[in-house]
């Protein structure tokens, strides 16, 4: 089709706009070519104090983490510090502030896991130094400067039918014992089958690869251990976490 008049806005980037502020006629529409922003004058007031057409606004942010705030107008809102939270506090002319994170409350991140999904086993073994495998975290990285708690929980273990038969559940670092938890039974020599949970005291592991293991052995005649299925009645699996806390 052919064209009969051309309509061209008056144009420039917006450093040039910025620089020339120019007021623009009542109704005369100026244009950014870098930020396809456009502005229309009122014949009175001068281009930086212009409102852009449609509401639009330049970004206040100039910093990696920056907000985005507003009061009166946008407003920045500078990056907080690492471990802060943004806390809402009317006092302050954006009403937020950047604080540090609430006291006692942990805060938790699980690194690595590892988890037995078989249906049963029986505990043969009898000592700390033969103890049975359940299962393993992959292996990973530390640096030395952070502490983990190590958390499991084992679907349901069985104790033999015996007086004084037990299980002992331990975690461990590499080939260092961190800690045991003992299943007991009572003397009437009834089996006693019991979901277990395991929290440890929490440490700072040495900055090197390290590999936590759930293990487990009997006192006084066999014991059975359940994962995901195999008569346990639920539907998960026997896990050990390493969790990130502060």
């Amino acid at each position: 089709m052919a064209r009969n008049t051309l309509l061209e806005f008056r144009r420039g980037t917006a450093a040039a706009w910025t620089a020339a502020n120019p007021t623009l006629a009542a109704g005369e529409p100026g244009f950014e070519t870098d930020t396809n922003k456009a502005k229309i004058g009122d014949g009175a007031t001068a281009w930086n104090s212009l409102a852009y057409f449609g509401g639009g606004s330049t970004s206040p942010l100039t910093t990696k983490g920056d907000v985005w705030g507003y009061s009166t107008g946008d407003a920045r809102i500078p990056v907080g510090s690492n471990g802060q939270v943004l806390t809402a506090d009317s006092g302050q002319a954006l009403g937020v502030k950047w604080a540090s994170g609430i006291a006692g409350v942990a805060q938790l991140n699980i690194l690595d896991s590892g988890s037995y999904t078989g249906g049963s086993f029986v505990v043969n073994t009898t000592t700390d130094a033969t103890a049975q495998t359940v299962c393993s975290t992959a292996g990973i990285s530390y640096d030395g400067s952070t502490n983990i708690i190590l958390m499991a929980h084992v679907v349901a273990a069985d104790t033999a039918a015996a007086v004084g038969s037990g299980l002992i559940f331990t975690i461990w670092e590499d080939s260092t014992d961190l800690g045991r938890f003992a299943v007991t039974r009572d003397p009437a020599a009834t089996v006693m089958r019991v979901p277990i949970d395991i929290v440890s005291a929490k440490r700072t592991p040495s900055a090197a690869s390290h590999t936590y293991t759930l293990k487990v052995f009997q006192t006084g005649g066999n014991g059975t251990v359940f994962g995901s299925t195999g008569g346990a009645g639920v539907n998960q699996a026997t896990v050990l976490y390493v969790v990130q806390t502060n």
